[in-house]
């Protein structure tokens, strides 16, 4: 039985190792609770944060054993990221104590060149029993946010930290100074054992890197990986900066009808909450990027709010606000930081949110905090007029994203595109659904409720 720490030191829960060999799970963990969420959780961290600070860098693997044995070997930066793909709230707990994080994958990972290929953004499962997931495409946008430098150290075939660290000291120092950059190592396992003959296979390649690329913010580092692929691809770099990318989203990232626009499969979602960028323009719609503006104002201000909105939202079958709810990337950012911050503690101070963001969001944030207050000052209230900005939004970028696959379909049935057909008949049956669902949850707030909240956002907007 292995005690489970926050980062803090207090357990929150059990990891077991079982060790019959079949019949049963090699590794059990505690339930998820509230106190035990694996996202949030980082195994080894409260005794790894004055390392991780000394080495200016962290060592991310998959299991508790590898941890131990780093630690008894005397690599004490080393945390485990608890059998979960890595996610943002991991690394804003990380970024305290540096901005270098090394990802250890074992050499199955490097080795999936079908499933690397099969991806359109070089996303790839690794095979294993807890079923960690690498998703290049997320660390990069990691990056971006948290202007953070993410690295990917490949292990010999066959080999766990565990062993390497037992066997061979010296070599796992190799491998941690070797760690590649995420798109480096991407083009590194696209283009191994590539036939630079073959055309087609080229192309298939630049279509699953350009996307890595063009997400990277930094516009040297950028165009340093544009220049990378092309020697990897051995084509002119002009010919690599043409080519069209297809417009299909990450089969794993659907959410609503966000979908719909880039010809996926059909996903069932209660509140339809995304709208793909294409339907968006420039900004989004004014009215509903000033709502959003001002719901982000009026949570900061009154964090139980947010709680309340939540929880009426629910009750109307709507589901919660998330940070997909929101148009503006600073302002998803800025929610999820609010999100961290009421786990820890429901009641979060502007300081403390303000002290957690970066320069940028700091930024944003002082603009919302800029915004008028509203007169209201009673929690019920302001969570009726928030409730009903919700639904508004929502409801808008639904009819909005109607509106933009009727005119996709027309287009699929010109270039006669039967599977799209197929998607966006089906986008066509369920969008009207969720008008009605979010109509619904809007007239099941009391009238007197529900005329209060829009005089309040009449007299605003």
């Amino acid at each position: 039985m292995i005690p489970i720490r926050d980062v803090d030191g207090r357990i929150v829960g059990f990891g077991a190792r079982t060790l019959e060999k079949d019949g049963i799970p090699k590794y059990l963990n505690s339930p998820q609770t509230d106190l035990f969420d694996k996202s949030h959780l980082l195994f080894g961290l409260d005794m790894a944060k004055r390392a991780i600070r000394e080495a200016r860098q962290v060592v991310i693997v998959e299991g508790y054993m590898d941890v131990m044995q780093a630690w008894q070997a005397g690599f004490r930066n080393v945390v485990a990221q608890m059998g979960t793909a890595l996610t943002e709230q991991q690394l804003q707990l990380l970024k305290r104590y540096t901005k270098r994080f090394i990802l250890a994958l074992d050499a199955d990972a490097a080795g999936a060149k079908a499933t690397l290929r099969s991806l359109q953004v070089a996303r790839q499962t690794l095979d294993r029993e807890a079923e960690v997931k690498f998703d290049a495409h997320g660390l990069v946008q990691h990056e971006g946010r948290l202007q953070a430098d993410i690295r990917v150290m490949t292990l010999p075939e066959g080999k766990d930290p565990d062993n390497i660290v037992q066997e061979n000291p010296e070599e796992w120092e190799r491998l941690v100074e070797q760690a590649m950059p995420v798109v480096a190592y991407v083009i590194a396992v696209a283009t191994a054992d590539l036939d630079l003959n073959d055309a087609k296979a080229k192309t298939e390649v630049a279509q699953q890197v350009l996307p890595l690329i063009k997400d990277i913010q930094d516009p040297i580092e950028r165009d340093h990986y544009w220049q990378q692929l092309a020697r990897a691809l051995r084509i002119d770099e002009r010919a690599l900066r043409q080519i069209r990318l297809p417009e299909k989203p990450l089969p794993e990232r659907r959410t609503g009808p966000e979908t719909a626009v880039n010809k996926p499969k059909p996903a069932a979602h209660a509140g339809w909450t995304t709208v793909p960028k294409k339907a968006q323009g420039i900004g989004g719609p004014l009215a509903t990027d000033m709502r959003q503006s001002d719901f982000l104002h009026q949570c900061i201000r009154f964090p139980q709010a947010l709680l309340r909105v939540n929880q009426k939202l629910g009750e109307s079958g709507q589901p919660k606000v998330v940070d997909d709810d929101f148009l503006m990337a600073e302002d998803r950012a800025i929610m999820r930081q609010m999100y961290q911050l009421i786990t820890h503690s429901p009641v979060v101070t502007i300081d403390e949110l303000w002290d957690s963001l970066e320069q940028t969001l700091q930024n944003r944030l002082k603009f919302l905090l800029s915004l008028p207050q509203s007169p209201e000052t009673e929690l019920e209230r302001i969570s009726d007029t928030l409730v009903l900005s919700v639904l508004d939004w929502r409801l808008a970028r639904v009819r909005q994203l109607l509106s933009e696959v009727k005119h996709l379909l027309h287009e699929a049935q010109i270039e006669n595109d039967t599977d799209a057909l197929a998607i966006y008949q089906q986008q066509l049956r369920e969008l009207p659904l969720a008008v009605l669902q979010l109509n619904k949850a809007r007239d099941s707030m009391s009238a007197t409720s529900r005329r209060r909240a829009e005089d309040a956002l009449n007299g605003r907007y």
